[in-house]
């Protein structure tokens, strides 16, 4: 149980700072509307782009700023507290180009991660498929050897920026028979002939930030785009993805933090002063600041590579989804039927909360890493 504590530098400092003020400045006064309007917001895209936002997750030797993962997690918070539409961007460029920063070779880091960096190229993940969900191991999109090539054919669901992604950076199985450990990682250029996106589903919540069904028919991806070696597929999703769930708990507690925030102006506009409301308020203020301080644990375990981050970041996004999801009720409580209403953001952020118990990996799969770790006396030793 060494370094309980975390210490921020000032160049984290500075770093959550901007993104504050362009969030305040820029995003905040575009929320409601972007959600409204249910398409990419672009100016948001082009704003992150200036900032050097999409390098903060990639190598320096690559084009980006390499923060780490709390300076990553700040960022993302501070973000999500004013639009979750908008974290969404800005996490995808980190959660799209792990596997190619973790596992690719130099090639593909060269070719693929400076264009990402500087905000040319968004890159998606196609992991998700109609039978395969929290399950990876049950994908069926096949990877067959041909040459010097591999001809995939499959389909994904739910793969988020899919209609606006330049890559994709997607999984499928080189040997059925293997099961986990026949699944191989490739990089896919989305104009690659074969690959089609199709319509994006309706959602609850996040309606600028598309998620698509996509199509892999016959689809030719030359032998250089293997991330790692066949077979490796299931263990660099594993070993990478399962450390980048902090995106998730820094959008989920983020999102919080902005109900939290406008609760109190609420409070505070219409001179509402009781014990009831005060006690409220308060639940929903401590919860928060215990989700940061997992949140902000986990990250430095993972920037120390230590054996538990994983299971911490696992913690933290467990955490931090269901705070995510709590506290819009307790604002709803406190709002009444004001809150109920389009009127006021409460319910634009209910349903932007759930999410985030589902997205990269449902509460109960963090509860299943963190159980296991626990049974086989990996965790509190």
């Amino acid at each position: 149980m060494e370094h309980i504590g975390y210490n921020l530098t000032q160049d984290q400092i500075s770093l959550r700072d901007r993104a504050r003020h362009i969030a305040n400045e820029y995003i905040k006064p575009r929320s409601e509307e972007i959600d409204k309007k249910g398409e990419f917001p672009w100016d948001i895209q082009n704003a992150f782009k200036e900032e050097g936002f999409f390098g903060i997750g990639i190598p320096k030797e690559y084009g980006g700023s390499e923060r780490g993962a709390l300076a990553c997690a700040l960022v993302l918070e501070e973000i999500a507290r004013v639009c979750t539409n908008s974290v969404i961007i800005c996490g995808q460029a980190i959660l799209g180009t792990k596997m190619i920063v973790g596992a690719g070779s130099h090639e593909q880091k060269s070719k693929y991660l400076p264009p990402v960096a500087r905000g040319e190229m968004i890159a998606a993940v196609a992991m998700t498929e109609p039978e395969a969900g929290s399950d990876s191991a049950a994908l069926r999109t096949r990877a067959v050897k041909k040459g010097n090539e591999y001809v995939l054919n499959g389909t994904k669901l739910w793969i988020t920026n899919s209609d606006v992604c330049d890559l994709f950076t997607a999984f499928a199985k080189t040997d059925p028979e293997k099961g986990r450990a026949g699944i191989s990682a490739f990089i896919i250029d989305r104009d690659t002939p074969g690959v089609t996106v199709g319509k994006h589903e309706d959602k609850m919540g996040s309606t600028a930030i598309h998620s698509c069904e996509v199509v892999f028919e016959d689809c030719v991806v030359p032998e250089e785009n293997l991330v790692g070696e066949e077979g490796e597929g299931f263990l660099i999703a594993g070993r990478l993805f399962g450390e980048t769930r902090y995106i998730t708990a820094s959008r989920a507690i983020g999102l919080a933090r902005g109900v939290l925030d406008y609760t109190v102006e609420f409070v505070k506009e219409n001179k509402i002063n009781s014990e009831l409301t005060n006690s409220k308020v308060a639940e929903m203020a401590t919860k928060i600041e215990a989700g940061r301080h997992l949140l902000y644990k986990a990250c430095c375990e993972v920037e120390r590579r230590s054996k538990d981050s994983r299971i911490r970041v696992s913690m933290a996004k467990y955490f931090c989804s269901s705070v995510a999801v709590e506290v819009p009720i307790i604002a709803l409580e406190i709002l009444g039927k004001h809150g109920y209403t389009p009127k006021y953001p409460i319910e634009r952020m209910m349903c932007d909360a759930k999410v985030t118990q589902i997205a990269e990996g449902t509460s109960q799969i963090q509860c299943a890493i963190i159980g296991g770790a626990l049974s086989r006396g990996e965790f509190y030793h």
